[in-house]
C-alpha cells in the first residue's frame, strides 16, 4: 500500500488541517522532551499521505490494515514517491500522535514463526504464523472525515512516481522465487545519455496521462504514473553499470493500490476515461507472434499476416503428440509463456504457480496434460519458437521489444490528444479511438517484428447515466 496522496478537494484539505492541528496541539502538550523529529511543516504532508491510504484500505472489501513497514518505506529517502524526502522518522512520529490522539489501531503482531493460540470451539490449540505489526483507522477517524463531507478516497490524488527508470536484479536460475532487487542507481548512470532521455520522455507521458481522468465508475483515480523497469542478470557486476545497453525487460508500470494495471480485466474494462468508457486492445498471442516475425531470416513460407486472422489463433491449434486431442487454449497459453520464459528448449515441468492457476478449471492437469507432451507438441505447432530459443532467445529481450511497440502505440497517439494506458501487451483506450487504435497497433508491431498479429479490442460492460 503506497502512502504518497495529496489532497484533491477542498474537504479533504479541511479534513488534513483539523487532524494537523490536533497533532500540533498533542506535541505541544506531551510531556516528553522535544523531539527533533516532530516536523510541522512535513506533518500536514504525512497526514494526507496517511489519510489517503487508510481511505482506501477502508474501501477495500474486507477492509486491510497497513503494515507499519510499508508506513515507514514509503517516507523513506530511496521510496519511489514524491514524499521521499520526508523520512521515516518524521512520518513515524506523526504515526505515533495518530495513535495517541486515538485515529489509529495498533494490531500488535509477534515475533515467532509459530504460536500456539486457543481457538474457541476447538480443544486442540492450533499454530498461527508469525505476524508483523498493523495499524487501522479507528471508528473517531472515519466520523472526523465524514464530519468534513471525506467519505472515500476520491477526495485524494496519488504522487507521481520519482524514480521513472528502475533496474532490478533478475533472481538466480534455480533459486526460490523472490522480488527482484531494484538498484539504487548512482547520479552519473541517471544522467547519461541513454537513461536520461529515456526519463524525459517518460515524464512527457506521465504528465499527458496525467491532464486526463483515469478513474472508476465512482470517480476514484485508477492512474498513478508509470515507471520502466530494466532488468540485468542476477551475476551482473555493478561496477559495469554504466555499460549497461538497457535492453532486457523495460515494461511499463503503474504502481499504487487500485491502479487501473493492477485489477482484474472485467473491472479494468469498467474505467472511465474523461466521461467515456474505456475499450481493451489487444495483441492476441504476443509472445509466439513476435518470435514468429524474429526467425522470419531463411523461412521461405514467411507470411508477415499469417497470424493477422481471426479464426487463426496460436494458442488455438496445438494437439497432444501422443493422443492427438487438442489441447484447451488456457493451458497452452500458461505452457507457451512458462516455455518462452525458460532457458531450455523444451519444456520439462509445470512451475507451481502455473499449476495453482489451472487446477480449478483443470483438476486432471498433471496427468491428463504433463508439462512435457504440451510443450512438445507447442514446438511441433510452431518450429520456428525451438528455433529462436535454440539461437539463445530470450524471453526479457522478447519483454523489450514488447515495450518498443507499446511506446509506438502512446507516441503516435499523443498527438492526436489521445490518451493510451499501457497493460504490458495490450492499451486501455477512450472506446471512440478503439478501431484505429488497433491499426496503429498493428503497424507499430510490425515496425519491430516485422509481422502483424491479430489485435482484438473489448469494449465496456457499462453504461454511464452522468
Amino acid at each position: 500500500m503506497d502512502l504518497g496522496w495529496l489532497t484533491a478537494t477542498p474537504q479533504a484539505d479541511a479534513l488534513c488541517d483539523d487532524v494537523l492541528s490536533r497533532v500540533l496541539y498533542h506535541w505541544t502538550a506531551s510531556a516528553t522532551p522535544k523531539d527533533p523529529d516532530r516536523q510541522p511543516k512535513k506533518a500536514r504532508q504525512v497526514i494526507a499521505g496517511f489519510l489517503g491510504a487508510f481511505l482506501i484500505a477502508l474501501d477495500t472489501k474486507p477492509p486491510r490494515d497497513l503494515y507499519r513497514s510499508w508506513m515507514d518505506a514509503t517516507f523513506s529517502k530511496t521510496a519511489d514517491t514524491a514524499v521521499r524526502g520526508i523520512g521515516a522518522k518524521a512520518a513515524r512520529a506523526v504515526r505515533d500522535a495518530l495513535v495517541a490522539l486515538g485515529f489509529l489501531e495498533v494490531v500488535t503482531g509477534h515475533r515467532f514463526r509459530e504460536r500456539a493460540a486457543v481457538v474457541e470451539g476447538l480443544e486442540e490449540p492450533v499454530s498461527l504464523p508469525d505476524q508483523a505489526t498493523t495499524h487501522r483507522v479507528s471508528a473517531s477517524l472515519v466520523a472526523l472525515a465524514a464530519s468534513h463531507g471525506v467519505s472515500d478516497r476520491s477526495h485524494f490524488r496519488p504522487t507521481m512516481p520519482v524514480c521513472l527508470v528502475q533496474l532490478r536484479r533478475q533472481r538466480k536460475q534455480g533459486t526460490k522465487r523472490k522480488p527482484d532487487r531494484t538498484i539504487e542507481l548512482p547520479k552519473v548512470i541517471r544522467e547519461s545519455p541513454l537513461v536520461a532521455p529515456l526519463a524525459t520522455e517518460l515524464d512527457r507521458i506521465n504528465t499527458f496521462l496525467d491532464s486526463f481522468r483515469l478513474t472508476t465508475v465512482d470517480r476514484v483515480p485508477a492512474f498513478f504514473g508509470l515507471t520502466r523497469v530494466f532488468s540485468v542478470p542476477w551475476n551482473y557486476p555493478e561496477a559495469d553499470l554504466a555499460a549497461y545497453p538497457w535492453n532486457l525487460h523495460g515494461r511499463l508500470y503503474c504502481r499504487g493500490y487500485g491502479s487501473y494495471m493492477g485489477v482484474k480485466k472485467r473491472a479494468r474494462r469498467q474505467l472511465v476515461i474523461d466521461g467515456e468508457v474505456v475499450s481493451e486492445i489487444d495483441i492476441r498471442a504476443s509472445w509466439p507472434t513476435a518470435v514468429y516475425g524474429l526467425t522470419r531470416e531463411g523461412n521461405a513460407a514467411f507470411d508477415p499476416d499469417y497470424w493477422n486472422d481471426e479464426d487463426r489463433d496460436p494458442y488455438d491449434m496445438i494437439l497432444d503428440p501422443e493422443t492427438g486431442q487438442k489441447i484447451p487454449r488456457d493451458i497452452v497459453k500458461a505452457a507457451s509463456s512458462v516455455l518462452l520464459a525458460n532457458r531450455g528448449v523444451t519444456l520439462r515441468r509445470w512451475p507451481e504457480e502455473t499449476v495453482e492457476s489451472l487446477l480449478g478449471d483443470y483438476p486432471g492437469l498433471l496427468a491428463e496434460y504433463p508439462a512435457q507432451r504440451v510443450g512438445n507438441g507447442i514446438l511441433l505447432a510452431h518450429p520456428h519458437i525451438a528455433r529462436w530459443k535454440e539461437a539463445g532467445g530470450s524471453c526479457m529481450t522478447l519483454m523489450f521489444l514488447e515495450s518498443q511497440v507499446i511506446f509506438g502505440v502512446i507516441r503516435r497517439a499523443m498527438p492526436d490528444g489521445v490518451p493510451a494506458y499501457p497493460i504490458h501487451d495490450g492499451l486501455l483506450v477512450p472506446e471512440s479511438w478503439a478501431e484505429a487504435g488497433r491499426e496503429v497497433v498493428r503497424e507499430e508491431f510490425f515496425k519491430v517484428f516485422g509481422c502483424r498479429p491479430y489485435v482484438a479490442s473489448k469494449g465496456s460492460d457499462i453504461a454511464l447515466g452522468w
